[in-house]
């Protein structure tokens, strides 16, 4: 793989309120690197790593040692990442519908992006 992509086909990333940490860092740097479109809910917000620290008795800490930020500096936590094209679900992820994204509207999303430097 290295520094080559393995695909240029445009990419839709599906979110809900439950996409979380990781899966927001992974979307933050498809969206502004001009990769990926989201389309679904505002995601969850949590954008903090935490180490859990344990004391002689047994008992341990919790505190947070760094956050995530998206590649061009932006705050993931306790704001989340709105979607491009808000796609209104009626319940659970698997329930959105591919034939409902307009995948005129992506393409043209990705051709006037501009991505990080």
């Amino acid at each position: 793989v290295g520094k080559h992509a393995l695909t240029r086909e445009p990419m839709v990333v599906i979110t809900d309120k439950y996409s979380a940490s990781a899966s927001e860092v992974l979307l933050s740097a498809l969206r502004e690197n001009c990769r990926a479109v989201s389309v679904g809910q505002t995601t969850y917000g949590k954008g903090v790593i935490q180490g859990v620290f344990g004391l002689s008795d047994g008992s341990a800490v919790v505190l947070t040692v760094a956050k995530y930020l998206t590649p061009k500096g932006n705050e993931i936590n306790g704001m989340g990442i709105s979607p491009d094209i808000v796609m209104r679900q009626p319940g659970r992820l698997f329930d959105a519908r591919l034939d409902s994204i307009d995948f005129e509207e992506v393409s043209g999303l990705l051709k006037a992006c501009t991505p990080v430097r």
